[in-house]
């Protein structure tokens, strides 16, 4: 399969820039859209976002001696398909501008895109991040939601595709300057601070009296006591990777949610926060001068190194444990009562 017909819009990421609130706005609001122009194909894995067409577009592009790419996410629970229209579902309706959105497409060559999504008739919508909040923000979520506990120094230089002004420059090379549109994930730089507005400001809908914007957070980045507890689970568990997302993945999310002290930002020494920033210095002003040059640059704010880390405390400890017994969700796969009986004696070991 090669060469979409139609026209569309998309809206590759980047992560941690509020993908899976705005993917939630463009799901529920799929008939204002359609009023306006617009229409955002319903997921075929029952999601928001459209991470089964991002993943199996890298299966193309770049197949993986090991397998497919599904099988590194159990939490989409499909499998792909030998169909190759397997993850489109219905990717045009004549007359109205198809949004796709998925933080895996900024992972894919945008020649390979091409092949699906034409230049003359595609726009990329992208949110940056300052780079050191998008590996402090990155780091809990991988924390959450993979079995990893190595320490965030070693992390940060997994070789994160952070150079924002060659990524933009490789997508404006394929796509043209003009249908590319970048924007700075910062609260006020964002339409009404609010991405869902930002992102219906771009796609030029004046009237948005008859969408919804009221919306939960589903997706916060853990932090303080609770990152702590789940990187000594990640550590000790004996359960695989699938096992402790589908245990404790929507639990941790709803802790965060809950009590503020757990997603307080992760502490960074100076010296390792001005290393990664002195970095992305140059291409960040370049960045800026092309796309953005009445800001300047990243609004850094502080980097939470005049705060002392938070070391998981036993009452804490006690506290999630508590919440992890107490927990219910929807989807019985998360149900996560044993989490705690499977780990406790070993958890405890380590708390001084």
């Amino acid at each position: 399969m090669s060469g979409l017909t139609g026209s569309f819009v998309i809206h590759i990421g980047q992560a941690k820039c509020g993908s899976t609130a705005l993917q939630n706005f463009l799901y529920v609001n799929n008939k204002s859209l359609q009023r306006n122009g617009y229409y955002y194909p319903a997921p075929i894995d029952g999601s928001r976002s459209h991470g089964v067409i991002a993943l199996w577009l890298q299966d193309q592009w770049m197949p993986l001696s090991t397998g497919s790419r599904f099988e590194m996410y159990p939490q989409f629970n499909i499998s792909p398909s030998s169909d190759p229209l397997f993850p489109w579902g219905e990717a045009h309706v004549p007359g109205l501008t198809a949004i796709f959105s998925s933080e895996g497409f900024f992972e894919i060559d945008p020649l390979f895109m091409a092949r699906y999504f034409p230049s003359n008739d595609t726009k990329i919508i992208v949110y940056f991040r300052e780079q050191l909040n998008f590996l402090r923000s990155g780091y809990a979520q991988e924390v959450q939601s993979r079995k990893i506990y190595l320490p965030f120094n070693e992390f940060a230089n997994l070789g994160w595709r952070l150079d924002y002004f060659s990524e933009i420059n490789a997508w404006s090379s394929v796509y043209g300057k003009n249908n590319i549109m970048p924007r700075v994930y910062e609260r006020g730089n964002l339409l009404d601070a609010d991405i869902c507005k930002d992102f219906v400001g771009l796609l030029g809908i004046s009237d948005t009296s008859d969408f919804s914007f009221s919306f939960t957070q589903t997706n916060p980045t853990i932090g303080g006591s609770l990152l702590k507890y789940k990187l000594l689970l990640n550590r000790v568990s004996e359960w695989d990777e699938r096992t402790l997302l589908f245990k404790t993945f929507h639990a941790l999310g709803d802790m965060a949610i809950a009590e503020e002290r757990f997603r307080s930002p992760l502490v960074v020494p100076d010296d390792l926060a001005q290393a990664i920033r002195g970095k992305y210095k140059e291409p960040n002003r370049a960045l800026f001068e092309m796309f953005f040059p009445d800001l300047g640059g990243f609004n850094i704010g502080r980097t939470q190194a005049d705060r002392d880390d938070e070391a998981l405390t036993i009452k804490d400890f006690e506290y999630i444990n508590m919440f992890f017994k107490e927990y219910k969700y929807k989807d019985t796969r998360y149900q996560n009562y044993d989490v705690v009986d499977a780990h406790y004696k070993k958890m405890k070991e380590h708390i001084g």
